[in-house]
């Protein structure tokens, strides 16, 4: 997705996908109970998905429903209730979210991506100490779980005094688990930016920061060229090391990155704010 044409190409394959859950749960009407409910979930999921694109309320409350409709049907899979609860997380309902997540754990206190929902939540709610915890038991069930790291690795860097080289091993394991995966690079970019950030205002030490983090962004990019946030980190940092230098090439280059991501989301604030 590079323009606006792409963007409502990017519309027409949500709609689509969106048919197929639908058409599946005509089908397994007269099937086993699970083929309806994986079938809400389905639809679920690309309600959500749309919605990281649209940011419409509306999507995601049609997300929502689907997943409860998937729980009504097949009310005994952690993942239809942990779902839910990183649903309501997004529509900023987090003690809906907390419940979701705690009635997950209920079915199955061995599903442990549920931990790190709750993680989240907590994190959202500045409860860090109860966020790390709740990470920490997400990883001693599931060691490649990505979102954890990604989660303790917020924590650390949110917390009262900032610990930016455990937030950065962190991502470092993390990256060593899913090297495919645009989010690391990507979670490490900003954590460069942000401990840049606190350094002395053109040091060395600065500018090699600033330095990292582009390159992070940039390996984002060549997982996905696509990838949103990582465009969005590439046109702040760039304009960062602009404003130390003065150099009127990477204006251009942080305008360019920053215009590629607002072509693929335009709903991005930070995005405009930058540009």
């Amino acid at each position: 997705v590079t323009g606006a044409g792409d963007r409502q190409e990017l519309r027409q394959a949500f709609d689509d996908a969106q048919h197929d859950p639908h058409q599946g749960i005509q089908l397994a009407k007269a099937d086993d109970p699970l083929s309806p409910a994986l079938a809400h979930s389905a639809q679920g999921y690309v309600a959500y998905q749309r919605f990281s694109y649209t940011h419409d309320t509306d999507t995601l409350d049609q997300g929502i429903d689907a997943l409860k409709q998937a729980i009504d049907i097949q009310g005994q899979l952690a993942l239809f209730h942990s779902n839910l609860g990183y649903f309501y997380d997004a529509r900023g309902k987090h003690d809906e979210a907390q419940q979701a997540f705690e009635q997950a754990l209920t079915v199955d206190d061995q599903y442990g991506h549920t931990h790190a929902g709750l993680g989240w939540n907590l994190y959202y709610l500045d409860d860090y100490t109860g966020a790390l915890s709740e990470f920490e038991k997400a990883l001693a069930i599931n060691q490649e779980d990505i979102d954890a790291y990604l989660g303790k690795s917020a924590v650390y860097q949110q917390q009262t005094t900032p610990d930016f080289d455990t937030a950065a091993s962190t991502l470092e394991q993390a990256a060593n688990i899913a090297p495919s995966n645009p989010s690391v690079p990507a979670n490490q970019g900003w954590l460069r930016r942000a401990q840049a950030n606190t350094l002395k205002n053109g040091s060395d030490e600065q500018k090699k920061a600033y330095a990292e983090a582009e390159q992070h962004f940039r390996q984002a990019l060549i997982i996905n060229e696509k990838f949103v946030d990582a465009l969005t980190g590439l046109g702040w940092v760039l304009q960062d090391q602009a404003n130390i230098t003065a150099d009127s090439a990477k204006y251009q280059e942080s305008v360019d990155a920053l215009k590629r991501a607002l072509a693929i989301d335009d709903g991005q604030s930070g995005a405009y704010n930058a540009l």
